[in-house]
């Protein structure tokens, strides 16, 4: 589908800080496209029809292989905004972490793209 590329345009500039209506508003687009499509079914059985997933769980799979590529190549034009790499090898974590998660004072700074992505990334 076309429509999908126009939703997801960019999604890993807005979507750790996308809030729930408004994310709600973009996949009512899909609801519709599909409803269209699949008039007799429900939007799950619509989904698994058409062999697509929920438009938040797509942009959560686009972050995440950013991010991924991101931490795996030194040559990726964002490397430069990740925070730097854990040295706790010295110490016994039980969840040991990739990288240095410095201390923030606000909810918008811990969820931009890289900061979310790197809390949520484990060794």
């Amino acid at each position: 589908m076309h429509i999908r590329s126009v939703l997801e345009y960019a999604c890993q500039a807005f979507h750790t800080n996308l809030p729930a209506y408004l994310s709600d508003q973009v996949e009512r687009v899909q609801k519709r496209v599909l409803r269209i499509l699949f008039p007799e079914v429900s939007y799950s059985k619509a989904l698994e029809d058409a062999g697509l997933k929920t438009l938040f769980h797509r942009r959560e799979e686009l972050c995440s292989s950013l991010f991924k590529q991101i931490v795996e190549s030194d040559q990726h034009k964002l490397a430069g905004l990740l925070p730097a790499h854990n040295d706790s090898e010295r110490y016994n974590f039980r969840t040991r972490r990739m990288f240095s998660i410095p201390n923030v004072k606000t909810k918008r700074f811990e969820n931009t793209f890289i900061m979310h992505f790197a809390i949520k990334q484990r060794l």
